[in-house]
């Protein structure tokens, strides 16, 4: 277990005193815990959420949560700050990207009715964009709680990934000045996608997904999922789709009917975990 003394795990300069941090951006990640009354949802792993009773399998027992996954001493003030800065710039793209679409800063491009749009950010900043969706996914590869105990990023992209978050670290115009004035920058290849309307939207998920066959992570992120890709040479159909940000220019996500998120991001990860919780339990 961490403590206080060790150093930062992005600066890896100051010590590591910031206790409470968010691994999951909370503006992304705690939607679907609101409802009537107080903040609730559900921690489900394979461990838990079937359980042996006999010749019987039954529901097993699940823990209450009110929030979003956190964890101390894993960043300094300072860092914890400056991710602040990226996460509050980003904060619009994602939390009022309808309302954009519909000042027409936003462009959203019907690709196969009924099935596929793409929504342009274009009055975005696709580096912070960028930037930001690297800090979820470093978050995710160093955490050492439960949700991520599966879940790492290849030794190389976890580094270049911190690498680049640090490179620009620095107060809201520090920041914005760096992001201006660097030629280069890391770019990974990466995909969001979202749903065109939430009327489920409690059923949501938080939900990290290692590296796979075809190159690309995933975290799911109760409305939003974000693909990692390994490298611009993935050969995967979909990383070839009109959706994907495959170049520094480039901020879009994928947006799709409530039907298929449905299909996708709600019965598919509650199925693996059952699978797995029976593969377990045997």
């Amino acid at each position: 277990m961490r403590q206080p003394t060790d150093l930062c795990l992005l600066c890896k300069i100051r010590p590591a005193t910031k206790t409470n941090s968010h691994i999951l951006s909370r503006f992304i990640s705690t939607a679907f815990l609101e409802g009537a009354g107080a903040r609730k949802g559900f921690s489900l792993d394979s461990d838990t959420i079937l359980k042996q009773e006999g010749d019987q399998v039954v529901l097993g027992r699940t823990k209450t949560i009110q929030d979003s996954p956190k964890e101390n001493y894993i960043l300094c003030p300072e860092c914890e700050t400056y991710l602040g800065v990226v996460e509050s710039l980003s904060r619009d793209t994602f939390i009022t990207w309808r309302d954009k679409v519909a000042l027409n800063e936003f462009s959203l491009i019907t690709v196969i009715p009924g099935e596929l749009k793409v929504l342009e950010c274009t009055s975005s900043n696709p580096r912070i964009i960028r930037l930001f969706a690297y800090s979820l996914f470093w978050r995710a590869s160093i955490s050492s709680l439960d949700l991520f105990a599966e879940y790492s990023l290849p030794c190389d992209i976890e580094e270049e990934l911190r690498s680049t978050l640090h490179k620009y670290e620095g107060d809201r115009l520090g920041f914005l000045a760096k992001i201006a004035a660097d030629p280069n920058f890391s770019d990974y290849p990466y995909g969001v996608v979202t749903s065109e309307v939430f009327n489920n939207g409690d059923a949501n998920f938080l939900m990290a997904i290692p590296h796979n066959a075809l190159g690309f992570s995933t975290l799911l992120i109760d409305r939003f999922a974000f693909m990692l890709y390994q490298s611009l040479q993935v050969n995967d159909a979909a990383m070839q789709g009109p959706f994907n940000n495959r170049t520094l220019g480039d901020c879009k996500m994928m947006v799709v009917p409530e039907t298929v998120w449905k299909m996708l991001f709600n019965e598919a990860p509650a199925r693996v975990l059952l699978d797995i919780s029976k593969n377990n339990i045997k």
